[in-house]
């Protein structure tokens, strides 16, 4: 195998650890937090999720000629 494709190999296989990681850490998580703390958790991330809008180009001014 050359450099690249161990590379691309270790890449890959490092974010599969840390997929499994993250799964069993939230997992950990919600069984541990009372629902009112879970729902603050939510609403935090779509707030978050929500808060930036793309910009209409097409209802932008034009300036004047």
């Amino acid at each position: 195998m050359s450099d690249k494709e161990k590379d691309r190999v270790l890449r890959h296989e490092k974010s599969v650890v840390m997929e499994q990681t993250n799964e069993k850490f939230n997992e950990w998580l919600w069984t541990r937090l009372d629902k009112k703390m879970q729902q603050k958790i939510v609403d935090k991330f779509n707030k978050e999720n929500r808060s930036y809008v793309l910009p209409r180009y097409d209802k932008m001014p034009l300036p004047l000629k």
